[in-house]
């Protein structure tokens, strides 16, 4: 009878041990990590600059769960983004001059099919000649890119964030249209998010926001569309 039970007290441990062998080898999810450089909204003049492009140093801290790492680089004035790869906490990037950029980083790890953001933080990449910054494009628009939406009592309400380098928004011009090629001015100069909107049902609508500044400097959203149900 002594015996059955040391069996299987043995047969509990191996299997316990297998257990967490395989829970080792599964890994923990990644984390998100938290961004160091390039500050939030700051102008950086870091690095020398060759060929319009200025070599930015980014940092971030570590994430125990993961071993490496996707720095995502967005180019606001195109559009356009970027990703780059490491297993360090650190990574030189050349981007051209006078130019506003946003970026994050995301967590990977060889041991976890999963995935972690970090928030997502705007630069502006600074060089000569310039004298004032354009405003950052304004982000986090609802309706979202193809979003449904309900009216209420036929309205709908637009919202948005603007931020500038220097803190001089003047105003903003909200565009919209059920065509997105000819975007008609509904609001001029509107001072702060949001704003209500007449609609109608079943139609598509398209949007943007331009951010105007105090030095007459602007920028553009970019196109947005919803539906309103």
């Amino acid at each position: 009878m002594r015996n059955n039970i040391i069996a299987l007290s043995f047969l509990l441990v191996l299997v316990g041990c297998k257990k967490d062998e395989g829970s080792e080898q599964a890994g923990q999810p990644p984390k998100s990590v938290t961004l160091i450089l390039p500050k939030s909204n700051e102008i950086c003049v870091l690095g020398p600059i060759e060929a319009d492009k200025s070599k930015i140093s980014f940092s971030w801290s570590k994430d125990e769960n993961s071993d490496k790492y996707e720095v995502i680089v967005k180019d606001l004035k195109s559009g356009n983004s970027n990703t780059y790869e490491t297993t360090d906490l650190k990574l030189d990037i050349s981007l051209p001059v006078n130019t506003p950029f946003s970026w994050y980083v995301r967590s990977r790890s060889s041991k976890n099919s999963g995935s972690s953001q970090s928030a997502i933080w705007k630069f502006y990449t600074s060089g000569p000649g310039i004298v004032s910054f354009a405003p950052f494009p304004a982000d986090k628009l609802v309706p979202t890119l193809k979003q449904d939406v309900t009216a209420v009592n036929g309205k709908v309400t637009l919202s948005w964030v603007g931020s500038h380098v220097d803190n001089n928004i003047q105003g903003y011009d909200i565009y919209l249209s059920e065509n997105m090629n000819s975007l008609a001015l509904i609001k001029e100069n509107q001072i702060s998010s949001p704003l209500s909107i007449d609609v109608t049902t079943k139609k598509t609508y398209f949007w943007k926001v331009i951010t105007k500044d105090k030095n007459g400097n602007q920028s553009d959203s970019g196109l947005y569309q919803f539906t309103v149900l």
